[in-house]
């Protein structure tokens, strides 16, 4: 189960698609900065969101279609 946060973030991500860095989604979702980034890499832990980059991180929903 998602909490609030969690949710919040997803939700962003999903409607928009293309990668995007912590500060797009913390303004996006009107979370700060640190709790968004927090839950980033939680959820990225847990299989939900594709990270890239080294210098600035970028994420991604990950949806998989099951058949």
């Amino acid at each position: 189960m998602l909490n609030p946060y969690e949710t919040q973030i997803l939700i962003t991500l999903i409607k928009n698609p293309k990668y995007q860095n912590t500060t797009e989604i913390s303004k996006a979702t009107k979370i700060s900065w640190n709790t968004t980034e927090k839950y980033l890499e939680e959820m990225h832990e847990k299989g939900w969101l594709e990270k890239k980059g080294r210098t600035k991180i970028y994420w991604k929903a990950i949806i998989k279609n099951e058949k």
